[in-house]
């Protein structure tokens, strides 16, 4: 037993010491935290060296290894513009994301003191108007062509070669941009914020296998000449205070038109202004007109084979069974279209209905113009679908432009795939006319399938499938469960549906969803994981939002916005490629290759003409350079 010592603290004693010496311990450190340390200045024994990062000198490696200004020059960009060579100017502009600069006068600044950039390049003489003003002399053709052999100099090289069973995916982002008079800005909608604004579209093509991914093209949704027309008549209408639930106002607006020589081919009335004052205002002008909707209460219609239908409805008449040998296929705009028959409107007089059909969704709408022959009722028919060009079909054509421009530059891919937006039947069919084997695509639940000679919807389907018939398997890390129906699907024929359920713990089923596929041969496994390589491109979103300045562009100069683009997206390849060539790097993340490599300490040193860059001893050890260093 330990005897009690004269002079010397108890136990207790000693543990209420040693508490208040940790308590002021902790209100020292406290104190320190909120207080500046006191600062004087002194002199160096020696002048202070630089440390500058590898990021500037792994760009130009990155540069020389895909011979990127040999391919500018080929793409039609001239070598000089009042003083720095214009491969000068692109490579600082690519360094946006490695030198995590936030605007185009910062990446001036930083580029200007940058030791290997001084040393290589001779950016002394850098400015940021010369910068801007590069940027907005080259075209968005001359960009794409130079995207395009960047893609092909990619396939040379076996490690970063596209692969056959690799995907090519299909997407667009919203950038929010409040200046009006910036190009092409519009009112968009961004989903994942679930917020209106104003900004810019910007619809690209990404590829990715499980080894590798990185963007191909890009372009901004840009209005057509018919919405740009509609756009100026909305103003014009806002302007004469035209309210067009006013049959007298919308009369009024027709003549303003006809008197100023815009008036469109073919007049389209909708609502309350088909009535005799509208349509006796277009007969006297001499102008032709259609009616959509059809609101009137009843219609006795004469059909074409002398038959007369007593009072039927708008909704009667596009409800009604028709026989697959009355309808008329306008494949030219995605509709097909029956010739109801006739009708005597009160104040109108004798007109022509019909019903049209859209082929993606079947959704359909009835249509009253004045009598005449089928041909030229067919032909205004068209004329108003012609019309009604919207921004979702525009959005469309980008996409297949881009597709078929990832064609021309040789990426080998054969399967495409998009998320449930660009279900539309005609956009698949285009998307396999350039060369595609196969869409993968999420199925809606509004579709009409073929099965066993009857139609059944995406709900319908599910209760066909026996328990049974889900197998349970992992692929790529992910417990699932998947089956799958080959069912007809109007002009695409015979397709897959493939059924997954996405399992978490204890079998609990995470989500379930349906995916579309065109070719009816493809495993039901490989079709699971195309669609799963679809989440690389919003990777890439969100990495060029963060990291390499995607919505840093204020420009008025639409082709510097587009060059600007462009750069943020290559320097995103600029990291991929780099984590593809660094084997120690190859599990990492974009983030943690540009923390180990780019951003790692280096010394210089000019021996003659070669400016040496050293790497350390433990750096060479533990992350080692990129093959294009060798």
């Amino acid at each position: 037993m330990h005897k009690h010592r004269p002079g010397s603290l108890s136990r207790q004693a000693q543990r209420q010491v040693n508490k208040q010496h940790r308590q002021a311990e902790r209100v020292k450190k406290r104190r320190a935290r909120f207080s500046w340390s006191r600062l004087k200045a002194g002199q160096a024994a020696r002048e202070p060296k630089a440390a500058p990062q590898a990021g500037s000198f792994l760009v130009c490696r990155f540069w020389e290894h895909l011979r990127l200004g040999e391919l500018l020059h080929k793409a039609g960009v001239k070598q000089k513009l009042k003083g720095l060579p214009a491969a000068t100017l692109m490579l600082v502009a690519l360094m946006f994301g490695v030198c995590n600069a936030n605007s185009v006068s910062d990446l001036t600044a930083k580029a200007q003191i940058d030791p290997v950039l001084l040393e290589a390049c001779w950016v002394q003489g850098l400015e940021r108007k010369q910068l801007y003003r590069f940027l907005g002399q080259v075209s968005e053709a001359s960009y794409l062509d130079w995207l395009g052999d960047i893609v092909r100099e990619l396939n040379r090289d076996p490690r970063t070669a596209t692969q056959r069973h690799g995907v090519v995916i299909g997407d667009d982002t919203t950038v929010f941009k409040f200046g009006k008079k910036m190009p092409y800005v519009t009112l968009v909608y961004k989903a994942s914020g679930q917020r209106f604004g104003l900004g810019n579209i910007i619809v690209s093509v990404h590829y990715a296998d499980w080894h590798k991914d990185f963007p191909l093209f890009f372009d901004f949704w840009r209005p057509t000449p018919q919405q740009i027309e509609a756009a100026q008549a909305k103003r014009e209408r806002k302007r004469l205070k035209v309210d067009q639930r006013k049959p007298a106002d919308v009369a009024r607006w027709i003549e303003h038109q006809v008197q100023h020589g815009t008036a469109p081919d073919l007049t389209i009335l909708h609502g309350t202004q088909f009535g005799p004052v509208v349509v006796g205002k277009c007969e006297e002008l001499g102008l032709a007109w259609i009616a959509v909707g059809g609101g009137r209460p009843q219609y006795i219609v004469v059909r074409p084979d002398g038959h007369t239908i007593s009072r039927a409805s708008a909704k009667d008449l596009l409800k009604r069974a028709y026989r697959r040998s009355e309808w008329i296929e306008l494949t030219d705009v995605g509709y097909r279209v029956v010739l109801v028959g006739e009708a005597e409107v009160e104040g109108v007089g004798r007109v022509s209905l019909l019903v049209a059909e859209d082929l993606t969704d079947q959704e359909r709408t009835l249509f009253i113009t004045r009598v005449d022959s089928d041909a030229a009722v067919l032909q205004r028919v068209e004329l108003a679908f012609a019309q009604h060009v919207d921004a979702d079909t525009s959005r469309l054509q980008v996409m297949l432009r881009l597709l078929h421009l990832a064609r021309q530059a040789g990426v080998q891919a054969e399967t495409a795939v998009f998320d449930r937006w660009f279900y539309v039947t005609g956009f698949i069919t285009q998307v396999l006319a350039l060369g595609f084997a196969r869409v993968i695509i999420k199925a809606k639940r509004d579709i009409p399938y073929t099965y066993h000679g009857q139609t059944y919807t995406i709900d319908q389907l599910w209760r066909l499938i026996p328990a049974k018939r889900l197998r349970r398997q992992r692929v790529r890390g992910q417990w699932v469960k998947l089956a799958a129906l080959k069912v007809g699907h109007g002009e695409l024929g015979r397709v897959k549906l493939v059924f997954v359920k996405e399992l978490a713990a204890h079998n609990k089923i995470v989500q379930q969803y349906v995916l579309m596929c065109t070719d009816a041969t493809f495993e039901n496994e490989r079709v699971y994981r195309a669609h799963k390589l679809r989440w690389k491109i919003e990777e890439c979103y969100r990495e060029v939002r963060q990291n390499h300045g995607l919505e840093l562009y204020h420009a008025r100069n639409f082709h510097a916005n587009f060059g600007h683009v462009a750069l943020s997206f290559l320097s995103y390849l600029c990291l991929a490629v780099t984590r593809l060539l660094t084997p120690k790097l190859q599990n990492k993340t974009l983030g943690q290759v540009k923390q180990r490599l780019f951003d790692a300490w280096v010394e210089l040193e000019r021996c003659g003409e070669w400016l040496i860059v050293k790497f350390g001893a433990r750096f060479r050890r533990e992350v080692g350079l990129p093959a294009y260093c060798m």
